[in-house]
């Protein structure tokens, strides 16, 4: 999917239930989730939720391209006016990588001179307003690892001696990575504070709820993360009946 186009998945005629999930790649890894919960009649997935937070007014030092539309709105209008009885928007954003220095407010937005932290919540605000009718789920973050699962792979099961650091790498200390995690989650739950139709969704337990979190379990045989941070199809899927009760109690 490009960032100017949207994924339509309908499973029924029905118009009970509609899902628009929409982020970076980050919730772009969400979309077996989302297509695995039964009681959903359609969901979209699109980029503009990047675009409209982060994709317009950030830069990384290596990024060569910036591809955002700077007009989304025909879709979100089209979003409004459909007549589902319930629809739910779910927004999901690697916000740890774009809290790193590499990642600057281009200066012509930034009149206010707001930090960076303040910079994204007002973003996040100011796209939030355009669903205000709508329950809104923000997703926090999912293990992240410092190696690639191929990488473990290959240590493991096909090299002829295991690399004792790269296995470590592999299966790491979830206190290790948490601290992220609660950074994020922190941040999030500043923006639910100004609306009460928001709500956090952390599938990070979910996915590692031992001490140990692993890039692949052997022991469950389980692929968790797909390279270092995105899910696996698996892992993607087996949160799906999670995020379906998560909606059900809204």
């Amino acid at each position: 999917v490009n960032t100017n186009e949207t994924l339509t998945c309908s499973s029924s005629s029905k118009k009970s239930r509609a899902v628009y999930l929409t982020g970076d790649s980050h919730a772009a890894h969400f979309l077996p989730t989302v297509d695995g919960i039964k009681n959903i009649d359609t969901f979209y997935y699109n980029e503009i939720g990047n675009c409209e937070i982060i994709g317009k007014y950030l830069i990384e030092r290596k990024l060569i391209n910036n591809k955002c539309s700077f007009n989304n709105n025909e879709f979100i209008e089209k979003f409004n006016k459909s007549n589902f009885e319930k629809k739910f928007i779910i927004i999901s954003l690697r916000l740890s990588e774009y809290f790193k220095t590499d990642w600057k407010i281009i200066e012509r937005y930034n009149q206010n001179k707001l930090n960076k932290f303040d910079f994204i919540k007002e973003k996040y605000l100011n796209f939030l307003s355009k669903f205000e009718k709508y329950n809104v789920i923000l997703i926090t973050t999912v293990p992240e690892s410092q190696v690639h699962t191929e990488k473990c792979i290959f240590n493991e099961f096909l090299n002829k001696k295991i690399n004792n650091q790269i296995y470590s790498k592999c299966h790491f200390k979830k206190k290790m990575d948490l601290k992220r995690n609660k950074l994020i989650k922190s941040f999030l739950e500043e923006i639910s504070t100004k609306n009460s139709n928001i709500s956090i969704y952390d599938p990070y337990e979910k996915l590692c709820p031992d001490d140990i979190c692993h890039n692949y379990d052997p022991k469950k045989d389980f692929f968790m993360l797909h390279d270092k941070d995105h899910l696996s199809i698996e892992a993607s899927k087996f949160l799906s009946d999670d995020l379906k009760l998560f909606i059900d109690k809204i």
